[in-house]
């Protein structure tokens, strides 16, 4: 309509009439685009159509799947609500058979008739006591009831005898410390384990000791402090040999059971020429000062604890419990050590008070 001399011109074959001026205008939003396009991406250029094509897709399956559940749990809905209302129904039963219950318990009368007669109807399936096993002591007697073809049953009871002329009664043996075994006659007989280990005889065993009270170094007189950081090296006054030491104090030692009246302690170590696996033990009251007698003083270990706790736990520390912490009586076969003559400790009034404690014990 504007330039109605072009509108029946050929435009398939080349025509000088014709001029066409191509003007081109920098647009600022494709100016944008073109900067986006060349920042450089790691991405592939068509990522985001796959990314979007498999986010549709996954959408999609959950919609399905979300249908047919939707399904299913409509077609379920009957069958839930029946499960409830049987639920209900059973807990109602349940709360109705509990009342009932406590309403029978609350309205019963114990009657002692009604238990005496249960007892009357089980007393007459049994046959008669027979005569007790013996006189005296620890005597048996028994019955017996059928209890179907070739069965009996047979029960057991003791008698109340007073004890034979001799037999010590398992009270009294607990009352004086000791422990009650059944003698091969069917009699109780106290057991003083201490006193059988105080006379224990091996002719092993008093060489091995003998070896140890002559291999064994003597116990200082006064506590290294440093002792309490770091393995002590000392010189033994007897046999002129230099020795090692460490702190024995520490909280597995229990000091306040096995050496209560002991605030330190100290233990020697192996060496090369010792004879023996045994360790001297030495122990100090708060004043560093050696304790040479009574309940916190230090005693030879047959044993050390660095070669097997378990044995040095049996031979050295069992003993102690089984003359129940009487340690006058543990001393009188593992005697505390001064050989360097330190001066008695405790004082002489002291140590007879901790005697006669342990005496009374």
């Amino acid at each position: 309509q504007t330039l109605p001399g072009l509108a029946n011109t050929d435009l398939s074959t080349p025509s000088p009439d014709i001029q066409v001026t191509i003007e081109v205008v920098e647009d600022p939003q494709a100016k944008v685009e073109k900067d986006v396009l060349a920042k450089p991406s790691n991405v592939w250029p068509f990522g985001w159509l796959s990314t979007a094509m498999e986010t549709s897709r996954s959408l999609l399956r959950d919609y399905l799947r979300g249908e047919e559940a939707g399904s299913s749990l409509k077609d379920r809905a009957p069958r839930e609500e029946e499960e409830a209302e049987e639920e209900e129904a059973e807990e109602e039963e349940a709360k109705e058979e509990e009342a009932e219950e406590e309403e029978y318990l609350t309205g019963y009368e114990y009657s002692e008739s009604e238990d005496q007669e249960d007892n009357d109807e089980e007393d007459d399936e049994w046959g008669p006591w027979s005569p007790c096993s013996g006189s005296c002591g620890n005597s048996t007697q028994q019955r017996t009831r059928p209890c179907g073809f070739a069965c009996t049953v047979t029960q057991t009871k003791d008698c109340d005898l007073p004890h034979c002329p001799g037999e010590t009664s398992h009270s009294s043996c607990t009352e004086s410390g000791l422990h009650t075994v059944l003698g091969p006659l069917g009699m109780w007989a106290c057991v003083d384990h201490c006193e059988k280990w105080l006379n224990c005889k091996s002719d092993f065993l008093d060489k091995y000791l003998s070896q140890v009270l002559q291999d064994l170094p003597s116990c200082p007189c006064t506590y290294p402090p440093e002792a309490a950081h770091k393995v002590m090296s000392l010189q033994d006054k007897r046999t002129g040999r230099s020795v090692q030491w460490r702190d024995a104090s520490g909280p597995g030692e229990r000091l306040d059971i096995y050496k209560p009246t002991a605030s330190y302690c100290l233990r020697s170590l192996l060496s090369s020429d010792s004879k023996t696996l045994a360790a001297q033990h030495c122990c100090y009251d708060s004043s560093y000062r050696l304790l040479t007698r009574g309940r916190g003083a230090g005693a030879p270990h047959l044993i050390s604890s660095e070669v097997s706790p378990e044995l040095h736990f049996k031979l050295d520390k069992m003993p102690w419990i089984m003359c129940k912490g009487d340690w006058s009586r543990y001393h009188s076969v593992r005697p505390p050590n001064n050989g360097w003559a330190c001066p008695d400790n405790p004082p002489e009034p002291e140590y007879l008070a901790q005697l006669q404690e342990a005496k009374e014990y």
